[in-house]
C-alpha cells in the first residue's frame, strides 16, 4: 500500500517523519496517518513525496522500485550538488584515499575508500534525480563485463 511505500523510501533516505513533514509542508502527525494507511496524501504531496525520496510518481503508486539500492542512507548533497560539485568531491575522496595508501595507513585508507564509495552513491542518486536509469546502466555494465568473462562461471 501507499503507506508503506512512503515509509520505506522515507527510512532508506534517511528522514524522520518530522523532517519529511517539513519538506511537505504538512504535520507530523498526518504524515504517520499517510504511512499507517489512514490517510492518503492528493496529487500535489504525492509529486513532493516522490521529488523527495528520490522515486517516480509511477514506482511510488505501484509500489516497485526502478531506483537503485544503496548501501549507505542519502546525504543532504543528493538534491544541493551538481553533478561537478558531486564529481569534485569524488576527485577529492580519491585523493584522500590514495595518500592513506601510498602511506601504508591500510585501515584510514578502507575509512577514506568507503567515503568515496558513499560519494560514488551519491553521484548516482543526482544522476537519478535527473532521470536516469541507473539499474538499467548497472546491468548493461554487468552484461559488458559477462561478455569479457570477468566473473567465474557459476
Amino acid at each position: 500500500m501507499i503507506g508503506d511505500r512512503i515509509k520505506q523510501l522515507r527510512l532508506e533516505a534517511g528522514l524522520t517523519q518530522g523532517e519529511l513533514a517539513g519538506i511537505l509542508g504538512v504535520s507530523i502527525h498526518t504524515v504517520s496517518k499517510y504511512e499507517q494507511n489512514q490517510r492518503e496524501p492528493n496529487l500535489t504531496v504525492l509529486e513532493k513525496i516522490a521529488a523527495t525520496l528520490n522515486t517516480s510518481l509511477v514506482d511510488l503508486l505501484t509500489d516497485q522500485t526502478s531506483a537503485t539500492t544503496f548501501s549507505f542512507p542519502a546525504t543532504k548533497f543528493v538534491t544541493q550538488n551538481t553533478i561537478d560539485q558531486q564529481v569534485d568531491h569524488i576527485r577529492s575522496e580519491y585523493v584522500e584515499f590514495q595518500r592513506e595508501f601510498t602511506a601504508g595507513k591500510m585501515g584510514a585508507a578502507d575509512h577514506e575508500l568507503a567515503d568515496l564509495y558513499h560519494s560514488i552513491e551519491t553521484y548516482f542518486r543526482i544522476r537519478e534525480r535527473q532521470g536516469i536509469d541507473i539499474k538499467a546502466t548497472f546491468a548493461e555494465v554487468q552484461q559488458k563485463n559477462q561478455d569479457r568473462g570477468y566473473y567465474d562461471a557459476n
